[in-house]
């Protein structure tokens, strides 16, 4: 054991050739049961799962890495082995992060994914599976753009492990990117604004919304636009970062719709008649279950007529059940009135004329009308 190989005795080779192989066995047994006790079948979200998958990807070349590094690391070798062995792990390492980033990645965006599409409490029915398919194609952009990142800072990092000097590079990387930025702005101005979107929600696709003279109903939302169909049928499209910064009006998040209308009686019209008004138009509301009455008053005095102001609140956002409502109330209102003898106003101008005037004389003249 005393024999010298490579200026080592044989019994330090014999004790590294074991250690290497004990830290194999120890990792190999170590990997055996984590996939023994992290089944692949656990929920996609949950952090066993992401032990289990990590796992699953664990690469045999980073097991024989760490074996023979440890191994020469008991043999005192020299300072140019070190910098191989060092130059081997960093190369490994490199490798194996590259291949579990993807995974880790893909892990929490699963997360962000279920949180983004599940119940809204602003909307009672969940999302559909087009919109959940927008989310998945958003959060699949995001997805390269983070592996994209992590991939430029992990070779950054192994190149400087290797003894690189990689300030020029960063330098480079630092001003092209400021270029490229500079280049595609608008572009990645959309992009975060389509993440923004996506995360925050603001409108789903369905949701009629109105955004400044325009409105529509949303059919999609993507990477750079968001696409809204008129009422008049032609498609309408959005840049995503000029639709956030504009103030948006969501009509489908109403939980109620609160609706104000008038009706207009002659000044002729007679005093218990003026009284009775308020009641009859709250029983035409209240005929109506879906509706609940606010109030009802003689709101003003206009030039041709006198002005009742109503208010009552229906309990849903559909525009039509608003107008069928709407329709019925009106219908139910010009029944009473017209049983009751009581006339809508219908806007007019009267003219009086001055008689005539005799002047001195004995002529007729005409006076001024007013």
């Amino acid at each position: 054991m005393d024999v010298l190989v490579l200026e080592r005795p044989l019994s330090q080779w014999a004790v590294a050739m074991v250690a290497g192989l004990a830290v194999a066995l120890a990792m190999s047994v170590l990997h055996s049961w984590l996939a023994k006790h992290l089944v692949l079948s656990q929920p996609t979200g949950s952090v066993r799962s992401l032990l289990a998958r990590l796992s699953a990807r664990w690469l045999r070349l980073t097991t024989a890495a760490v074996a023979v590094s440890a191994a020469v690391m008991l043999l005192n070798p020299s300072q140019h082995v070190l910098s191989l062995v060092r130059g081997l792990l960093v190369v490994v390492a490199a490798i194996q992060a590259s291949f579990l980033l993807p995974t880790v990645v893909d892990w929490l965006l699963h997360r962000l994914f279920v949180r983004t599409t599940g119940p809204d409490p602003a909307v009672a029915a969940p999302p559909s599976n087009a919109e959940s398919t927008s989310v998945a194609s958003t959060l699949t952009g995001l997805r390269w753009l983070i592996l994209l990142v992590a991939y430029s800072v992990l070779m950054l990092l192994a190149l400087q492990n290797l003894g690189v000097n990689v300030t020029a590079v960063v330098a480079s990387l630092g001003v092209g990117g400021i270029a490229v930025a500079l280049a595609v702005q608008n572009i990645l101005g959309d992009l975060f604004a389509s993440l923004t979107i996506t995360l925050d929600r603001p409108f789903l696709r369905g949701d009629f919304i109105v955004v400044g003279n325009e409105m529509g109903v949303v059919e999609h939302v993507g990477l750079k636009t968001t696409r809204v169909r008129s009422l008049s049928g032609e498609e309408l499209v959005f840049g995503n970062a000029d639709l956030l910064q504009s103030r948006i009006r969501n009509y489908k998040r109403m939980a109620e719709r609160r609706v104000v209308f008038q009706v207009s009686v002659p000044h002729t019209t007679g005093t218990e008649d003026l009284v009775a008004i308020p009641g009859m138009i709250q029983a035409a509301v209240a005929s109506r279950p879906e509706l609940r009455f606010d109030r009802s008053h003689l709101a003003a005095f206009g030039e041709s007529a006198l002005q009742f102001e109503t208010v009552y609140i229906i309990g849903s956002a559909d525009y039509n059940k608003h107008m069928d409502a709407l329709q019925a109330v009106h219908l139910a209102i010009l029944r009473d009135f017209r049983a009751r003898g009581i006339a809508l106003a219908i806007p007019a101008q009267t003219i009086h004329v001055a008689p005539a005037e005799e002047s001195p004389d004995g002529k007729a003249s005409r006076g001024v009308g007013a």
